[in-house]
Order: structure tokens, then C-alpha cells, then sequence
């Protein structure tokens, strides 16, 4: 049987036996029996006022910034170690009481997810509390390598190997987060941090959700408007169109970040504006995939940019596409 023919048996199997593949519960590794109890009690706790950290900590240079806040580099004085620090308003002149409100709420429940995940594949929280009624600073691990988004902004678009290798990275991680019934809902390159080596991990849970009795979510107008700046191009149809939406919206966008990292651009090219892309998405087209890439790379990114969310496999079960398993370096 020649390579191509291996591979479209492959692909054959997969299409065949994906759903049901790895199940969500805890018959599976990756789910933590004790964590939706963890995060139910934080929930209830506020912002600490003071945590030892910040006595020792020296702010240094910015490495990035958004609508709310700034990502600092960050020395502690007491282990020699360098770390992250995300410093986040809750207190600015001119903005509403009910806004700043919601910042909050939005703050702790970032928190409550941080604090609570352990995984090789998702940035690792260290500490928070509230800075002079102003400021929450998050403490969390220091990644050298930066994010894919700068990594591809300074060096251009990346092998089809080392796609392979992040990706397989994003699913362990995804994979995790899924089984415990949490949707990151803001991945995208600018949300990937790289450790200068060989690992990346998921970082910026101020958009993701807990679910505890597994229904679809609702958005918002605002949730939408509010990702025009961002994360728009990466958005699933279901939460563009305000539909209800579930984990399935992070395999969408995982597909929009393989053709960002394979192409070096977001996966909308020739989309310019927001009311483009909505016609583009009610009319049902997907983000086109890039010619150059093997079959195999092709036939994953399909998987992932399936319309009806339904028929988007899980990212357990997307550890066993043909794309991820024959690996040449392997």
C-alpha cells in the first residue's frame, strides 16, 4: 500500500470510530474528581487583600497589554526567580461602577480557574491580591519563549513539524480542560506561550467558562462586540451568530490557530471588517486551508472547522488523527 492510500485508510478509520473514542468522566486520566468542588469553593472567596509575594517582587519591562490590563516581566528578590506578573484595573476614573463590577467578577473567576488547574500544558498561577484598591496583580510562571503570535510576527509562519508538535500540546491541554468541563474560549496565537525550549502552554482564562451541568451557554451581544479588536477571527459561527455554545467552540478555534501558525496570518485573510465576517459565517463558509499542507494536516484542520459543532470531534479524540500520530520525527 503506498503513503497515500496508508493515509486515507487512516483518515477512513478515523472519520468512522471518532466519537466515542475517549469519553468525558472519571473513567478518564484527565479528569479531576476534586476540581468542580475546588473551584465552587473559591468562587465564594474575594480577592486577597495581601499575599507575601508582592514584598519581593520588582516589576520590570512590559511584555504585552489589552483593554484591561498589562502583562509584566518580574524578578523576586527572595528565590532569584523570574516570574509574570498581570496587573488588571479595578478602580479607573471615568469608567461606570457597574463595569468596574463586572471586572471584577470577571477577575475572581480567572483567579478561581488559575489557582485550580495543574497541567503540564496550561500556565501555572503562583499568587494574586488587590494593589492600593486599584490594581489586582496575578502572579503566574514567566515563559521566555513568548507567544506564538510574537513568535510568528518575528520569525514568520512555522514548519509543518513543529505545528504538529504544539498541536498535539494544545489538545493534551484542551483535553484536560474539557474533561473537567471548562472552555478557554479566547484561544488563539497571542494566548499560546512558548518556554524558549520546547513546550507551550495555554495562558489567558479571563474569557473562559465553567460549566457545571454541561448546557449550552449564551452570549451576548457585548461578549461578541467586546472580541472585535481580538479574537473575532478565531470566534466558532455559534458564538458569532449568539447561538448557544459549548466546549466545541475551542476546536474551532484550534483549527483558526493551526492556519494562523501555517500561514502566519489569521485565518480570515481576506476578511477585513466585522460585518464581512459575519456574511462570510452565515453563509456558512469556513476559513480556507492552506493548499501546502500534507493531506493529513488538511483533513485535521477540516475536523476542527466543521459548521455544525456537533460533528466536531473532541481533542482526545483528535490526539489520534492520522496528522498527530505519524509523526516523521518519531
Amino acid at each position: 500500500m503506498d503513503s497515500s492510500s496508508l493515509i486515507l485508510s487512516q483518515k477512513s478509520a478515523f472519520d468512522t470510530d471518532f466519537k466515542g473514542l475517549i469519553s468525558y468522566g472519571p473513567d478518564n486520566l484527565s479528569f479531576d474528581q476534586d476540581l468542580k468542588e475546588r473551584i465552587r469553593r473559591d468562587s465564594k472567596n474575594s480577592i486577597k487583600r495581601t499575599c507575601p509575594l508582592t514584598e519581593n517582587i520588582r516589576i520590570g519591562e512590559l511584555l504585552g497589554e489589552g483593554a484591561y490590563g498589562k502583562v509584566y516581566k518580574a524578578f523576586n528578590l527572595k528565590d532569584g526567580k523570574t516570574i509574570a506578573v498581570k496587573v488588571m484595573k479595578i478602580s479607573q476614573q471615568g469608567q461606570y461602577e457597574q463595569k468596574l463590577e463586572k471586572i471584577k467578577m470577571n477577575l475572581q473567576k480567572e483567579i478561581t480557574l488559575l489557582k485550580n488547574l495543574k497541567h503540564k500544558n496550561i500556565i501555572n498561577y503562583l499568587d494574586s491580591c488587590i494593589i492600593n484598591d486599584t490594581d489586582v496583580n496575578i502572579y503566574m510562571e514567566y515563559m521566555p519563549g513568548g507567544s506564538i503570535s510574537s513568535l510568528i510576527k518575528e520569525f514568520g509562519s512555522m514548519d509543518e513539524n513543529a505545528i504538529r508538535h504544539f498541536t498535539r500540546q494544545l489538545l493534551s491541554g484542551l483535553d484536560y480542560l474539557h474533561q473537567n468541563h471548562i472552555i478557554h474560549a479566547d484561544l488563539k496565537g497571542a494566548n499560546i506561550l512558548f518556554d524558549g525550549l520546547d513546550n507551550i502552554k495555554l495562558s489567558d482564562f479571563g474569557a473562559a467558562k465553567f460549566i457545571e451541568n454541561l448546557s449550552l451557554l449564551s452570549v451576548s451581544q457585548s461578549e461578541v462586540c467586546s472580541s472585535i479588536q481580538g479574537s473575532l477571527y478565531w470566534m466558532a459561527p455559534e458564538m458569532i451568530q449568539q447561538k448557544g455554545y459549548g466546549r466545541k467552540i475551542d476546536i474551532w478555534s484550534l483549527g483558526c490557530t493551526i492556519i494562523e501558525m501555517a500561514t502566519g496570518n489569521h485565518p480570515w485573510p481576506e476578511v477585513k471588517n466585522y460585518p464581512q465576517l459575519v456574511m462570510e459565517i452565515i453563509s456558512k463558509r469556513t476559513p480556507p486551508i492552506p493548499a501546502f499542507l500534507s493531506i493529513e494536516a488538511q483533513d485535521f484542520i477540516r475536523q476542527c472547522l466543521q459548521y455544525d459543532k456537533k460533528l466536531r470531534p473532541r481533542p482526545g479524540d483528535l490526539l489520534n488523527h492520522p496528522f498527530i500520530i505519524n509523526d516523521p520525527q518519531q
